[in-house]
């Protein structure tokens, strides 16, 4: 650990569990109840923020992009995301979510995704190409469209192709981009090419 690695929980209540996991791994942390004082902290390695509502959270991300930028990992602790919460936080800046209830496997998975962010950050046109080499030009469609929060059906209707061919091409993306769910999948597609969610 170097100076600078420590990790704040930005939450209006404790977070016993977490507090905990971060303990045994012996990760410096501080718990911020007071969302004033944003303004007020040192470096650190990553923000983990405690969500109650999306304007709040669009608020809680402004602040902390004041202070750091872009350099600093944003990690939300959420309670079972929707697919369309997971995109709209990954359009934030989110680098990853740790879902309630938090389990030691999960805080530890997103702060080694956390460590290694910092360490080896794909620029865009990087991250681009390891999406494009991984997935077909029609996956990419599909990707496209389930990031955008659209049905299976309303996809197969706009491609003019079957409901379990979209299926299929989902269930090939999530196997390929190792997402357990279709929030899972959204927020690893924002990930690699953050343009998946635009309308365009």
């Amino acid at each position: 650990m170097k100076p600078g690695d420590v990790i704040y929980i930005l939450s209006s209540h404790p977070e016993p569990s977490l507090d905990d996991y971060l303990s045994k791994a012996q990760y410096p942390f501080s718990l911020v109840s007071d969302l004033d004082r944003i303004e007020t902290l040192e470096p650190c390695l990553c923000v983990l923020v405690s969500i109650d509502s999306l304007e709040h959270t669009k608020n809680l991300f402004s602040k902390i992009r004041d202070k750091f930028g872009r350099s600093i990992a944003v990690v939300p602790i959420v309670c079972e995301p929707t697919t369309s919460q997971t995109i709209q936080l990954m359009k934030l800046g989110a680098i990853n979510l740790i879902e309630r209830p938090i389990t030691q496997m999960q805080v530890e998975e997103v702060l080694n995704e956390v460590i290694l962010s910092c360490d080896h950050n794909l620029n865009a046109e990087q991250a681009v190409i390891v999406l494009s080499n991984t997935v077909s030009h029609r996956e990419k469609q599909v990707l496209k469209l389930v990031v955008m929060g659209w049905s299976s059906k309303a996809i197969a209707e706009e491609l003019q192709i079957t409901v379990s061919t979209v299926d299929n091409h989902r269930a090939r993306l999530m196997r390929k981009l190792g997402a357990e769910s279709s929030a899972d999948l959204a927020r690893i597609a924002l990930k690699l090419d953050p343009t998946l969610g635009d309308d365009s």
